[in-house]
């Protein structure tokens, strides 16, 4: 029975790599998250120091998704100069029978002091069939933010 229930979970998006825990990907990392993902670097590097990209946290909870609900989550650290580093933080989430209701994923940059630098979304309703939905954000050199939006809707039959 213990054997079934630890192989349900694994199945579940229990992995060797910590779970994904949820964050805010609208805003800049928290101290506390922050700390987080450098203790997890820091055991990453310990079994792979050579390595300049780490996935760091991964949850992927797809069975449920078969039939009602999915979520994935994801944090990849990248090491971008020695002593620098970048994470990248993915969420995705899916609604009804293998995600055909509503999908939606985003994805966020983050430069190693927890400030967000660019982020992107997609969703989409009935397979893309009912509408298509994307948003990018970056922030400029000069720390203004831009972001682009753009929604595409089914093409109408013309008669």
């Amino acid at each position: 029975m213990a054997g079934c229930a630890v192989s349900a979970l694994g199945l579940m998006g229990c992995n060797s790599i910590s779970p994904c825990t949820r964050i805010d990907l609208g805003g800049n990392l928290t101290p506390e998250t922050l700390r987080r993902f450098e203790a997890e670097s820091k055991h990453a590097a310990a079994c792979c120091p050579d390595d300049r990209m780490a996935d760091l946290e991964r949850s992927n909870w797809w069975p449920l998704g078969i039939l009602a609900y999915w979520w994935q989550g994801a944090v990849m650290r990248t090491e971008t100069a020695p002593g620098r580093a970048s994470y990248t933080v993915q969420r995705s989430q899916g609604f009804g029978p293998l995600s055909v209701l509503y999908v939606t994923s985003t994805h966020a940059t983050y430069n190693d002091q927890g400030q967000r630098l660019s982020s992107m979304t997609g969703s989409s309703v009935l397979l893309g069939h009912l509408a298509m939905l994307h948003r990018s954000e970056s922030v400029l050199p000069d720390g203004a933010r831009q972001e682009v939006r753009s929604c595409r809707a089914p093409a109408r039959a013309v008669s």
